[in-house]
């Protein structure tokens, strides 16, 4: 038999079956390098030099990017408060599919501003509704030792109490006439990494029988 009558006789004999799987060409994993939780993760990739194309946002903080699409892949990700970062990868194919290649991708923080914000934004009502701005609030730590430190009232129906601070914090309003009242809060860091993620607080102050 000739050479190539024994290769037709093995390729006819052997065929190749492929699967009807849909193979993505990279998968991304994508975290902030400062361990914060990161929104508005999104992500392009060119192949070859080609268009610009999003990936899709698969889940768990992953893109996937390029669905059977072999070539030279250009991926660029970015979130809200961290800079973009660009990885380069090649993307081979057998016969039947791509061969799938995944990246890690560790955003760095934006550069962080000097302003203070405060860990908790508290507005003060009565029972109606109506804002009670000659009250007076405070703010504590319930984890350390500390005396209630007053917040700033920052505009005329708030206040701002705990600059920045991170954790367990407990708010109090109290004003002549009305009984006192108190929240709790857990704050935390902000997706930017750089604030504290401010968390918003009314309290109602019931007015007291004479």
């Amino acid at each position: 038999m000739s050479l190539f009558l024994t290769l037709l006789a093995c390729t006819t004999e052997n065929p190749i079956v492929c699967t009807e799987l849909f193979a993505f060409s990279v998968s991304a994993t994508v975290a902030s390098a400062s361990g914060a939780e990161l929104s508005e993760v999104t992500g392009t990739y060119t192949v070859d030099g080609g268009a610009e194309t999003p990936c899709q946002d698969f889940s768990g903080g992953q893109l996937v990017c390029g669905g059977e699409e072999a070539g030279h892949f250009v991926i660029t990700v970015t979130a809200v408060g961290h800079e973009p970062q660009t990885q380069e990868v090649d993307v081979a194919a057998d016969e039947c599919h791509v061969i799938s290649e995944s990246l890690e991708f560790v955003l760095e923080p934006s550069a962080c501003t000097e302003e203070e914000l405060p860990a908790v934004w508290v507005k003060v009502v009565d029972d109606a509704g109506n804002k009670l701005t000659a009250a007076e609030v405070a703010w504590f730590d319930p984890t350390i030792d500390m005396h209630p430190a007053p917040c700033d009232p920052m505009l005329e129906d708030g206040w701002g109490c705990a600059p920045e601070h991170i954790g367990e914090i407990t708010v109090g309003a109290t004003l002549d006439g009305y009984a006192p009242e108190e929240a709790s809060v857990t704050t935390a860091l902000a997706a930017d990494g750089c604030h504290v993620d401010t968390e918003e607080v009314t309290l109602v102050l019931s007015a007291m029988e004479l």
